[in-house]
């Protein structure tokens, strides 16, 4: 399953990356109405969006602990 997440929203546009780097645009629309830049999705077999609160928090954890250790040195 790939992962994308919100980076920013463009008036009615969502620009997303994914692990790559690779960029989509997507109209605000096929979102649901609670996701928020930060949050991490993936589509569905259908080819809806589902956004992961799971993978979200992995990822924010993650990268509050990078911060964390560099900070440290």
């Amino acid at each position: 399953m790939e992962f994308w997440f919100i980076d920013r929203w463009e008036g009615d546009f969502a620009v997303c990356l994914n692990e790559q780097d690779q960029q989509r645009v997507i109209p605000r629309e096929q979102f649901p109405s609670q996701a928020r830049e930060g949050d991490w999705f993936f589509f569905t077999k259908q080819g809806s969006i589902q956004v992961s609160s799971e993978e979200t928090k992995m990822r924010q954890n993650t990268a509050q602990n990078q911060r964390k250790r560099l900070l440290l040195r």
